[in-house]
């Protein structure tokens, strides 16, 4: 297969792209999960989940956007670490949240 047939130069370094995927999942899968957990017992549970959740993964979504970016573009890692740490905050702040509002999420 020729090399020059690829519309874009994808890294050798797969290990930051799939490194930063696997974040970018656990991210959008703990906002989801404490969301979804806190709406699923409303009245308007269909309208109000995308209503909650869709400005709450935005940032997770430019900042996974913007860190491929810098990846596929070969940047140095101190050019986008602060993405990473927004992401790796993100997931701390919801997975703990999350885990801490159990009992009172899913109480009857």
């Amino acid at each position: 297969m020729d090399d020059n047939a690829f519309l874009l130069d994808i890294p050798h370094d797969y290990i930051n792209f799939l490194f930063s995927a696997f974040l970018a999942n656990f991210a959008i899968m703990a906002i989801a999960s404490l969301v979804s957990g806190i709406v699923v017992r409303s009245k308007y549970s269909d309208i109000l989940l995308p209503i909650l959740l869709f400005p709450l993964l935005s940032p997770i979504i430019i900042a996974a956007t913007k860190i491929s970016e810098n990846i596929i573009n070969q940047s140095p890692l101190t050019e986008w670490n602060v993405w990473i740490l927004i992401v790796a905050s993100v997931i701390i702040i919801f997975g703990l949240s999350g885990y801490t509002l159990f009992e009172y999420v899913v109480e009857e």
